[in-house]
């Protein structure tokens, strides 16, 4: 999974004149309210600071030279790396309130602590895995224990060589003032309604209607966006994707940029669980059936786009071969086959049986 930052141009553009012309600070605080994207925007940037340019930027929160530090609760003696690493995967947006709620932890009290503040400070003056730069992470700096803060103090005024902290949270005013006084502070703006919008129909594939009624209630919030995202029932979404397929079968012709849409379209449908795709792929055998019957009577199908013009594509010829090409492909998402390469490969075959009455 590849992170796509929404908004933030000229913070993107500062960072970016910071690597080329190698003046970058000891020390960033990137602030800004949540699901603005300050934590995929730092994950982005120790990609360039690595200068790995092929690899995901998440690789880097197992890199050995990258240190974290984020809020756990007190009473537990257990490592939490894995767990934030999982949750950060999952939801780069994410915020303090959903990390409580992933842990399950109710009212626990949580805080970074002086026990892995010290160990990462051992750890930083270790030689490097690869010779290249450290970098300790620090998100929700707010949350730093008093004794944290002080053990960081003095390694932050004088960093090892080619050591770099990146600090994320949403209020410098709760940030310890010493602590904020050693960083470079980057303010990042809450994302616009066009911002979000356009990522939805982009990232979501939900079309203008829908887009536009969760960015009027998200104040450019992303994080919020998504989980608004998630509750559109199964058949809305089923709907929207459908409807994706289809208007770039109708493209296949003239645009070769149709595989590129059917592969993202495949990576969508891959991060469902097994039952959620295999009811997808029944929508569209309903949908097909469907579209053969409006085709005899000549009306119109609700919800489906271009369904007037997709009719004198359907034949009873090629309508057969695509209901066995789904039902085929149902068989395989039963067999825990790679739903990528199934829908991948189901959406050309589909296209090649629609158009093969012109020789396609």
């Amino acid at each position: 999974m590849e992170l796509n930052i929404i908004g933030q141009e000229k913070i993107k553009k500062y960072l970016l004149y910071t690597i080329k012309t190698n003046r970058i600070p000891n020390a960033l605080f990137f602030v800004g309210p949540e699901g603005c994207g300050t934590l995929p925007m730092a994950l982005v940037y120790i990609k360039y600071l690595f200068k790995y340019k092929n690899i995901n930027p998440f690789y880097y929160l197992n890199h050995p030279d990258v240190y974290c530090l984020f809020p756990i609760p007190l009473i537990y003696n257990k490592n939490f790396l894995s767990n934030w690493i999982t949750f950060i995967k999952n939801n780069p947006y994410g915020s303090l309130f959903n990390w409580i709620n992933y842990l399950n932890l109710g009212n626990k009290h949580i805080q970074i602590r002086v026990e892995e503040t010290k160990e990462i400070i051992k750890n930083i003056y270790l030689k490097s895995y690869k010779d290249t730069r450290k970098v300790v992470i620090i998100w929700i700096p707010e949350l730093l224990h008093i004794a944290a803060a002080n053990k960081l103090l003095k390694i932050m005024e004088e960093p090892p060589s080619k050591t770099i902290f990146l600090l994320i949270g949403e209020n410098e005013e709760n940030v310890l003032s010493t602590i904020r006084s050693r960083t470079q502070i980057i303010r990042f703006n809450k994302l616009t309604f066009d911002q979000i919008k356009n990522a939805l129909q982009k990232e979501i594939l939900l079309n203008e209607k829908q887009s536009e009624y969760i960015s009027s209630k998200v104040d450019g919030n992303w994080n919020i966006a998504l989980e608004l995202s998630k509750g559109i029932e199964n058949n809305k979404i089923f709907e929207i994707y459908f409807n994706f397929f289809i208007q770039n079968v109708l493209k296949a012709k003239s645009t070769p940029k149709v595989l590129k849409n059917f592969l993202k379209l495949s990576e969508f449908i891959h991060k469902w669980e097994k039952e959620k795709k295999k009811k997808f792929l029944i929508y569209c055998l309903e949908i097909f059936r469907k579209i053969l019957i409006s085709y005899y009577l000549n009306k119109k199908i609700d919800n489906i786009d271009n369904s007037k013009y997709l009719f004198s594509l359907i034949n009873i010829k090629n309508i057969q071969n695509i209901i066995s090409l789904i039902n085929e492909a149902i068989y395989h998402i039963n067999k825990n086959a790679n739903s990528k390469i199934v829908i991948f490969d189901l959406s050309i075959k589909i296209t090649k049986s629609i158009y093969n009455k012109y020789g396609i």
